[in-house]
């Protein structure tokens, strides 16, 4: 009732247009304003419409993963087909390109349960929600990045005291994981039963930060999750025991370890042979060191979705890529999924950048 009040003091009115459709014998109302031209449009726009309108431009200046993000508006207190003019006003809203969805049923089904109505609402509404990790492949490449914070003390050990001789990251990040603990928020859900792996390129690096910086417990931890020898040969849940008796946080028991090391170049090397990525990886790898060349270009080379935290070089990425497109809506990077924050190793030198 409120949106009619709305659409009648804004002066927009149901027009019958019974000639369009003469021969069908059907007449077509469309939604017109008959206030004079001289008002602000704005003014006269119903805020609904004024909404649906500026989402499609959000969403037309937007990307997300190198898509558009698809629109959805949920109008629990609305009911289709009761009005003509509230049918024609969706019909504005949808020719946007967004999909309405109506009623109380939008929000729930069984309104007879003991459930309450915020509770429904939740269920039926939670597939509008960011699902990071809905898209993500079967098998997972694990960045060098992310490989150090698999095996840090600030990832495994709660309560560690702030110290003066810390690099200044690492005094940030342990604010950041009394807050937020990493495993449990973010890379135990990601890495939830998918395999992994990582280049040979990333595991070389990540053991030569290792050994040069890294506590006991951080060199032993990377022992159990790249499989070096006895790990190697034991089967997952004895790797995951081993890995547990480091670690102030459960290890989850669906948790696919060791990480798999794998050889990166002849698959990027052949894959571009094959055509396989689009020309603008050529701009892309004018970027890259070696270590993310082969992280990043084994992900896409093979569909594989990368994990890191190296959210400069994602976007040093995704910037080419958009440069590039030329109007190709079809264009797309490597799939990256880029975690909130980093963790390095709790030995990080004070004057050390990386």
């Amino acid at each position: 009732m409120r949106l009619l009040f709305e659409m009648a003091k804004k002066g927009w009115e149901a027009d019958s247009d019974a000639d369009s459709d003469a021969e069908s014998g059907e007449e077509r109302t469309v939604l017109r304003n008959f206030d004079d031209g001289d008002s602000d449009d704005d003014e006269d726009e119903i805020e609904l419409v004024k909404l649906a309108s500026d989402m499609r431009k959000a969403a037309a200046c937007t990307r997300v993963r190198y898509r558009h993000p698809r629109l959805r508006l949920v109008v629990p207190k609305i009911e289709e087909g009761v009005s003509r003019e509230i049918h024609d006003l969706l019909k504005v809203i949808r020719s946007y390109g967004i999909t309405v969805e109506c009623g109380e049923s939008a929000l729930f089904s069984d309104v007879g349960g003991e459930k309450g109505h915020s509770t429904i609402a939740h269920e039926h509404l939670h597939h509008l929600l960011p699902t990071p990790f809905k898209s993500f492949s079967p098998t997972l490449n694990v960045d060098c990045t992310l490989l150090l914070a698999l095996v840090s003390d600030l990832s495994h050990l709660k309560n560690i005291a702030p110290s003066p001789a810390y690099h200044r990251a690492i005094i940030r990040q342990l604010e950041f994981e009394s807050e937020r603990p990493l495993l449990t928020t973010e890379l135990w859900p990601a890495m939830d039963d998918h395999d992994l792996v990582c280049t040979e390129e990333a595991a070389k690096r990540m053991r030569e930060i290792v050994d040069t910086i890294g506590t006991d417990t951080e060199k032993r931890r990377t022992q159990i999750l790249l499989g070096d020898p006895p790990f190697d040969s034991r089967g997952t849940n004895l790797v995951i025991q081993a890995f547990q008796e480091l670690s102030d946080y459960e290890i989850p028991s669906q948790l696919k370890m060791p990480i798999k090391t794998v050889e990166a170049k002849s698959v990027i090397d052949s894959g571009i042979g094959q055509g396989k990525l689009p020309a603008v990886s050529h701009k892309v790898a004018e970027i890259l060191s070696d270590i993310n060349h082969s992280v990043f270009f084994y992900g896409w080379v093979t569909g594989i979705t990368t994990i890191s935290s190296n959210r400069t070089v994602v976007k040093q990425i995704e910037t080419i890529v958009e440069e590039k497109r030329n109007g190709d809506e079809d264009l797309e990077g490597p799939q990256i999924w880029v975690c909130d924050t980093a963790r390095s190793l709790i030995g990080k030198e004070k004057g050390r950048k990386n």
